[in-house]
Formats: structure tokens, sequence, C-alpha cells
């Protein structure tokens, strides 16, 4: 998009002033739709709307990446996680070891959003790695401590 600003005059001050405020729409979080908790430099959980010790964060950051107070990071297994996989439900919820399953089944007794992530999962004819649905669960599942980070992205990408 394209916007042409007329400058009354072709002062410095005028120039400054459209340029710190063209910054602050880049970086505001009030425009963001990205919201992260980042503990010990690493995004652990994301969400879409402001909420107590969220930070916003540029669209594209999600759990895994890292944050060292001014630059967002892409962690080098990020990459390796977008390769594209698909399981039926059933040979999708056995990379999970039946104790993170019993802790699934457990938790949704009591959370909405793992009981909805069970259900869709069970439902589902197939389960596609990089589906929205399935990394918002599984990134859910980590940010309540039933799974790790790397659990998550073994389980997404492993064998």
């Amino acid at each position: 998009m394209s916007m042409n600003h007329a400058l009354p005059n072709n002062s410095v001050a005028t120039h400054v002033k459209l340029a710190a405020l063209c910054l602050l729409c880049l970086v505001s979080p009030a425009l963001s739709d990205n919201f992260v908790i980042v503990t010990n430099g690493v995004v652990t959980a994301t969400r879409s709307k402001p909420h107590e010790n969220h930070i916003a964060a540029p669209d594209n950051v999600a759990c895994g990446w890292l944050y060292n107070g001014v630059t967002w990071t892409e962690p080098p297994d990020v990459a390796a996680a977008r390769t594209r996989r698909t399981w039926t439900a059933y040979r999708f919820l056995k990379r999970f070891t039946a104790q993170e399953r019993r802790a699934i089944i457990t938790k949704a007794k009591s959370d909405d959003n793992v009981a909805d992530f069970q259900l869709l999962l069970t439902a589902a004819q197939e389960v596609i790695s990089d589906d929205t649905d399935v990394l918002a669960g599984m990134d859910y599942l980590v940010a309540i401590n039933v799974l790790t980070l790397a659990r998550k992205n073994e389980i997404l990408t492993g064998p």
C-alpha cells in the first residue's frame, strides 16, 4: 500500500514526526494480533489478544522463537518443523507416550481447551503437522506443561 503524505513544509521536524508516527504504527502493541509469553528467552505461549504477562510480537513469532529483549529469532529447528507430515488420528495419538495421553485425558476433564483439542483429534480423519489447529493445540499443551517444547517438536517432526 502506498500512501502519499502531503507535507505543509519541508522542515526536518515534520519529517521526524512522520517517521516516528510510521514507526509507532509498525511496532505498536495495540495493533499487534500476536501476544506471547517469553520464559528464559524462549517464547512459550502465544495468543491473539493481550493478556497479563503477554508481550506484543510480530505476527510470525510462535512458540520456540528466541527473544533477547530486542530481537526475535527463529530457532534453527523451526525450519525442520515446517516439513508437512500427515497421520491418521490413531497414528498421531500413538506418537504421544501413554503417560502423555493420560495427562491429556486428565487435563481435558478440567480444561475446555484441552477437551476441545482432544475432541478434534479423535474426530479427525487425518492430522496434518502444520495445520493451525494442531499447532495451536500442541502449543497449548506446552504452555500448560503437559509437553515440553522439545517433545512437541519431536511429536510433530520425528520419525
